[in-house]
């Protein structure tokens, strides 16, 4: 199963399990476009055979184009790289009002509840302490700027310290990488079957967060 069917299996059991409300802000990014995340719920999953942390990504953007572009790219990572799907984010989707309106993009909370500090991966020295870790920068970085050397800011702009783990969260940086249709190093960054596809990744409540 690819990662993208997994994401569709877990947004549709968020929809039939899950009670969503908002809770406490467990971040705030200052990047291209400034979101803020919080704490959702969370539930006992049957798909993963453990506890599921939700949190609401918010901001003045599109949240549906953001979902977009955010699932190509993990896509992408996944498809080159299998190995460092532990460090994607468990699930993605898009988190709809009741009246219709974008309540935001809904993902994995990282901090499980506020349990964890989530660290920026720019500001956290130990990322790049650890051999393995760099290891797996380095093969994100091929994927978008193949041929350079060392890991460029908007890779690490994507890593979060959490608990001496690196995880994969904040895709902002890299979404100029993803169009419709081009590709980039035999990889295609494609949006247009993601687009057709939007509502398999889509819950719908009927009430407003």
């Amino acid at each position: 199963m690819g990662i993208l069917e997994l994401y569709q299996q877990i947004v549709d059991e968020i929809r039939q399990n899950a009670k969503l409300h908002k809770g406490r802000t467990i971040g705030k990014s200052s990047s291209y476009r400034p979101t803020e995340t919080i704490v959702l719920g969370e539930y006992d999953s049957k798909i993963i055979n453990g506890r599921v942390y939700i949190a609401l990504k918010q901001g003045d953007f599109d949240s549906q184009y953001r979902v977009i572009e955010e699932l190509s790219i993990i896509r992408a990572i996944a498809k080159q790289y299998p190995e460092l799907i532990p460090q994607l984010p468990l699930f993605l989707g898009l988190l709809v009002n009741g009246d219709g309106s974008e309540a935001g993009v809904i993902t994995e909370d990282f901090s499980q509840g506020g349990k964890y500090p989530v660290i920026d991966g720019k500001y956290d020295q130990r990322i790049m302490a650890a051999d393995g870790k760099i290891k797996e920068l380095l093969k994100v970085n091929e994927i978008f700027f193949p041929g350079s050397e060392g890991i460029d800011v908007d890779v690490l702009q994507m890593c979060f310290s959490i608990n001496g783990q690196i995880r994969f969260g904040d895709f902002d940086t890299l979404r100029f990488f993803v169009k419709k249709e081009e590709s980039l190093q035999g990889e295609r960054f494609c949006m247009s079957d993601l687009e057709k596809a939007i509502e398999k990744y889509t819950i719908r409540i009927n009430y407003t967060i």
